[in-house]
This record gives structure tokens, sequence and C-alpha cells, in this order.
């Protein structure tokens, strides 16, 4: 099952009853996060967002963090 991300926000909106883009939908989400590298040390990362229902990841997010002096 290959879908998009926008499919899948549809599909997890339409199974909650939204009716369009505007609706705020409450939902049960888990959300995970890691690093690149374990322990205080790593500048890059990635969180993800999953619906409990349907198991689909709703949103993801890769961050880099850069130390400037």
């Amino acid at each position: 099952m290959d879908r998009s991300l926008g499919q899948i926000v549809m599909f997890v909106k339409m199974s909650d009853g939204s009716k369009n883009d505007k609706d705020i939908v409450d939902i049960g989400v888990s959300y995970d996060g890691s690093w690149l590298i374990r322990g205080h040390t790593s500048n890059i990362g990635v969180g993800c967002v999953i619906d409990l229902l349907t198991g689909f990841v709703i949103n993801y997010e890769g961050v880099k963090t850069v130390w400037r002096m």
C-alpha cells in the first residue's frame, strides 16, 4: 500500500468525520523521535506523529542543529 502523505492525512480526516481542510480533528496519536548518534552529541534527528487508529504516519520532521559562535 503506497500512499502519499497528503492521501494519508485526508484518509485520517475522513475516517474521523472531517468535511474539509479547515476542520480541527480530535484524534489519538503517538509521537516518536530519534537522533543519528546516541547521547547528547548528535545534531541530526527525526520525529514522526502516528495515528493510533490507522497506524499511518500523519506528519514527520527532520531536524539539523547548527551551533555557531
